[in-house]
């Protein structure tokens, strides 16, 4: 994930949304899950 490249995290979402349920295992920071989905844990 780019934010300073695409700083809309709307964009975002919509992306990974159709990528999501195609992943067995999704690897991200905990920086980034914050961004993207704020409240969210890890382990959801």
């Amino acid at each position: 994930m780019r934010a300073t490249i695409v700083p809309d995290m709307a964009v975002w979402r919509a992306r990974l949304d159709v990528l999501y349920p195609l992943a067995n295992l999704v690897k991200i920071s905990a920086e980034d899950l914050e961004q993207l989905h704020p409240g969210l844990s890890a382990e959801s």
